[in-house]
């Protein structure tokens, strides 16, 4: 086996796209005390009573990739002192995984070369043998003496990486993790994404006269705010602070039409692990008439951990409408009602490595 190639394919489909909820309920109970993110139970059996577990904490991903730092199973059971007696042809092997909340297991049954590589809650399974990949164990199964668990192994992260099982994964993990950078919690990708979009959709603000007189008066409005966003919070008892530059850049013609385009920046922390975003997103404000606006927009944006190894990029289309009431209706000059809604796509791209 290849240096790194087990927790390589423990992990390789964990990376990104994770919205709110925390299914997983199975993960609790492995170990990740102490706020860590990631959990790793082993059980080896080499055959009737002589089955030993051990149990790991990681404040991140690599550390939990520099577990399976040898070149076979054997040699990190070795380094470690655990697991003795372990045989790479007979003993079986149960790998749990909880990524921050989500179980995800690889197995080897006693005396098999198939691997079973599962994340039960999101109802994805997979089947590797030496000969490669299926849906069920019998397809995946070789005859004794065609290959080895370093193949299986192989074949599993051949399979991760040609085929869509990562992305669907992903996609659930977006859905499970309440931590997850990519969605589901004030400081993700896609949850900053709408709201930039929503911020630029209600923006009530009118334009300055800089032409002086009548006939001549032009109304145009450049806006470049500038400042440093900070916020934190806590999410099944992790610590999450949000370090945001807002860049912007706003325009609005004499006829109320506007245009904003945003860059943000920002550097979160989940626990110990550090996560870089960045976005672009450009909104067009058009008047339908004095008291409706329409704005669609359009946003990008990346975002990549080492420490959770992930990386993905998000693409959004939106629509806000807003609604002002005339004032003689709500009787007063000096405050306004506005109602305001909308509908937003968000679309997660294939995994980048950060690995």
């Amino acid at each position: 086996m290849n240096k790194y190639n087990f927790g390589k394919i423990l992990f390789f489909v964990l990376p990104i796209l994770l919205l709110l909820g925390g299914r997983g309920v199975m993960a609790q109970s492995l170990p990740s005390d102490g706020g860590k993110l990631y959990g790793l139970q082993i059980t080896v059996n080499n055959g009737g009573d002589n089955t030993q577990t051990q149990s790991f904490t990681f404040d991140d991903g690599v550390e939990t990739l520099e577990f399976f730092e040898g070149d076979s199973l054997s040699g990190t059971f070795a380094a470690i002192g655990a697991f003795t007696g372990y045989d790479s042809i007979s003993s079986a092997v149960d790998a749990r995984v909880n990524y921050q909340g989500v179980l995800v297991t690889l197995q080897y049954a006693l005396g098999d070369d198939v691997l079973r590589f599962a994340a039960v809650d999101a109802n994805l399974e997979v089947y590797c043998g030496p000969a490669g990949c299926a849906s069920t164990r019998t397809a995946a199964s070789t005859s004794s003496g065609k290959g080895t668990r370093d193949d299986s192994e192989q074949a599993l992260e051949d399979y991760l990486k040609d085929g869509d099982f990562a992305n669907q994964l992903n996609a659930y993990l977006a859905v499970a993790s309440p931590t997850s950078p990519i969605a589901g919690n004030p400081s993700s990708l896609q949850s900053t994404l709408a709201d930039s979009a929503f911020s630029a959709g209600i923006d009530t603000s009118t334009g300055i006269n800089i032409g002086g007189g009548d006939g001549g008066t032009t109304t145009t409005n450049h806006a470049i705010p500038v400042g440093v966003r900070f916020g934190r919070y806590s999410q099944r008892g992790k610590d999450v602070d949000n370090y945001t530059v807002p860049l912007r850049y706003g325009y609005e013609w004499s006829d109320g039409r506007k245009i904003n385009i945003a860059l943000p920046l920002s550097y979160i922390t989940i626990g110990d692990a550090k996560t870089y975003k960045a976005g672009l997103e450009v909104a067009y404000t058009h008047p339908i008439n004095k008291q409706w606006k329409l704005t669609p927009g359009i946003g990008y944006g990346l975002i990549a951990s080492k420490e959770l190894l992930t990386g993905t990029q998000v693409g959004s289309v939106s629509l806000t409408s807003l609604y002002t009431f005339d004032k003689s209706i709500i009787g007063g000059e000096d405050w306004s009602l506005s109602i305001a809604n909308m509908g937003v796509i968000t679309k997660l791209s294939r995994l980048l490595s950060v690995i």
